[in-house]
């Protein structure tokens, strides 16, 4: 009697979902795209997917993926959900098997030559549309249709206060300093240049001056060795200044792309 009472408690299905941990309050099940049928379905499952991982890096949320509310609602009960048109469609569905406090569902349709994106947020606990939002992006453009529904997603989540506004690095670019840094770079750069050749000149004039001596008096003699050390401590005072801008220069690039 104990091995078939034994037996009864594992057969038995578990009432609780089996990724459950902690709170629900801000996990949210997605439904998997639902796109036209002129659409590409490899298109509406990367869709899902890369909103799966965008909503996912939202430190604030947890995630139902598509697949794990497949096998908390059935195959039928997703393919219902996901044909829903109308916002009243939802209050007739059982969500007491999803542990979590919203769903997510989006849908794109196709109307001419654009693409329609509709996303709308449900409330499980009163199983009701509370927020839906929509966009459009040209039919042939896939990259457009991506950047639309990632948009449209994390637009609607932000203004439901379940995500933060994304930050536009982009936008901002690199500072004035690497600009600065970078003119500073270049013109080290250019100095260097300009110090290599003075150098070679003063090495083309000593080596000349060598091949002169014995037909100069000590005073001419004198006079141009003067002229080439003058020459010499030039260019060496220039290539010291050269590698002090180039320093310089790449420092405050690094510090203006900080």
């Amino acid at each position: 009697m104990l091995a078939l009472l034994l037996l009864a408690a594992l057969a038995a299905p578990s009432a609780e979902p089996a990724y459950r941990l902690g709170s629900a309050t801000n996990r949210i099940a997605l439904l998997p795209v639902q796109c036209e049928r002129d659409l590409d379905v490899a298109l509406c499952r990367a869709l899902g997917e890369s909103i799966a991982v965008d909503v996912a890096r939202e430190p604030r949320l947890e995630v139902i993926t598509p697949q794990d509310l497949d096998v908390l609602l059935g195959a039928q009960a997703i393919a219902d959900l996901s044909s829903c048109e109308k916002d009243d469609c939802y209050s007739s569905h059982d969500f007491t098997r999803v542990d979590a406090s919203y769903l997510l569902a989006l849908a794109v349709n196709r109307i001419g030559g654009e693409a329609r994106l509709i996303v709308r947020v449900v409330d499980l606990k009163r199983a009701a549309v509370i927020d839906r939002d929509d966009a459009a992006a040209p039919a042939a453009d896939e990259r457009a249709i991506e950047r639309a529904a990632r948009a449209l997603v994390m637009g609607v989540l932000v203004r439901r206060g379940l995500a933060r506004a994304p930050v536009e690095e982009e936008a901002r670019g690199v500072s004035g300093v690497f600009w600065a840094g970078a003119v500073t770079g270049g013109v080290g750069v250019v100095a260097a240049g300009g110090a290599g050749l003075l150098g070679l000149s003063v090495l083309g004039q000593t080596q000349a001056l060598r091949a002169e001596a014995a037909h100069l008096d000590v005073d001419a003699f004198d006079a141009r060795a003067r002229d080439i050390r003058t020459q010499a401590y030039g260019a060496d005072l220039l290539l010291v200044g050269a590698a002090a801008l180039a320093v310089a220069g790449g420092a405050m690039m690094v510090v203006g792309a900080l």
